[in-house]
Order: structure tokens, then sequence, then C-alpha cells
């Protein structure tokens, strides 16, 4: 589990909390270990995604629907400057068709929960970003564009909205718009906190302190054992000047 806590106004606070198998965390961190990476950060890919968006100031007002497609399933969230509002993977969603169904199902809930948390209106989240493989999302823009309510846009290719972002040929463009929301992290703009789970494993990973001072322990009893020695000396000597 990780945790963090967003003050967006002086009446709301938003919190994220991220759930992940430790078995995943233990093959990140071994993997990293051995191609001799030290893991800075792991964070939800979503709010990686939530920090592009924000970057590029397409969620500024109003916010936006995000729709990340990959082969474990559909994220669906919230982005309202680059923070992750909500976050939820439909259920029974296999197909692009029945995503959109669910997504279209749900609009109008997901627009309460934007007045009543953020205080937008209710005509206030219309944009939705599809990410995921080009087959995919095309499917999904399809099925999406019969709302006319919606106005559906792609992030297919992250390196097309800057000229100084240049990507890999052989790496499908839209993989790379997580990991470059998650190099957005130290832009001051969008300071936003997120779960950290690397933290965690840090913390859990953290030696005893009877393991760290276990080498410290001869050198520190040779020192003691000569002080004791001297003091003796020293007080042989003293008696023997007294006498």
């Amino acid at each position: 589990l990780a945790a963090s806590v967003h003050q967006i106004d002086a009446r709301h606070r938003h919190a994220l909390l991220s759930v992940v198998n430790r078995k995943t965390l233990e093959v990140l961190t071994s993997a990293a270990g051995k191609v001799g990476l030290q893991l800075e950060r792991i964070e939800p890919s979503l709010v990686s995604l939530c920090r592009f968006v924000g970057t590029l100031r397409l969620d500024d007002e109003p916010p936006a629907l995000i729709v990340s497609v990959d082969e474990q399933g559909v994220d669906v969230g919230i982005s309202h400057r680059g923070l992750l509002l909500l976050d939820y993977r439909p259920a029974n969603a296999e197909s692009p068709q029945q995503v959109a169904e669910t997504v279209l199902r749900h609009h109008g809930r997901l627009r309460r929960y934007c007045r009543r948390h953020v205080g937008l209106a209710d005509d206030q989240l219309s944009d939705i970003y599809l990410t995921g493989q080009a087959e995919t999302v095309n499917q999904l823009r399809e099925a999406f564009e019969q709302d006319p309510s919606l106005t559906v846009h792609e992030l297919l290719d992250p390196f097309a909205h800057d000229d100084q972002w240049q990507g890999d040929e052989n790496a499908p463009s839209w993989t790379m718009a997580g990991p470059l929301g998650l190099a957005m992290l130290r832009d001051d703009t969008l300071n936003h906190t997120s779960p950290h789970l690397v933290e965690r494993i840090k913390a859990e990973a953290r030696e005893p302190i009877s393991k760290l001072l276990r080498p410290l322990f001869l050198p520190l009893a040779s020192t003691l054992a000569a002080i004791v020695a001297g003091w003796c000396a020293v007080g042989y000597e003293g008696s023997r000047v007294a006498e």
C-alpha cells in the first residue's frame, strides 16, 4: 500500500491509495538491481498519464477523461491540471465496444463527482483522451464518437506535441506517454504528490541497526579494552607514587 494526500483548495483534500501485488514490486526491484539501476519512484501508470496531459495543459479547464488500454485491461481516469482525481477499472469490459458503453453509462456519475468534489459544472467533462494500441484506440474512437457530448482525442503520438522530444522509431510511441509523465515529476508547475511505492520498499529493505553496528563492534571493543588497560596502569602507577 502507498498513499498520498493533496490539498485542492480550502475545503477539498484529495487522496490516492495505490494497492500493488508485493511480487510485482519484488520483480521490479530485482530487475533494477541486476542491471545496476537505482529505483527512484514507482507510481500508478494513470498518475503518470495525467501528469503528461497536465504538462500539455489539456486538462486545465475543463478536466478530461483518460481511457488507457493495455494487455492487462482498461483504466479510466479523470485528470484535472495534471492530477488524477478518480481512477477505476470497469468490470466485465473486455471489448472496446463494452468499454465505451460502460464509460458512457457512467458519464453522468463522473460529471456529478467533479461537481461535488472539485466544484466544476456538470457540462465540464466532455474531452476524452485515448491511449493504447492503434487498432484498439480506433475502435474506441468509433464507439465514443457516437455520443455527441464527447470530444475524442488520442495520445498515440506524444512526440507530436513537442518538437524537442524524439522517440525511438522501433518503439510504439503510445507506450512513452506514461514514462514521459513520470519524467515530468520534477516540473515545479505540477508538483502534485502521488503514491510513492519505493518508499515502502526501502523501508522494508532497511537493515536492522544490530546488523549495521556489527562491523563496528571489534574496533569499538578494542578501543574500550585499551582504555580500561590504561586506567588500570594509571591506577597502579598512582598507588606506587602514593607509597
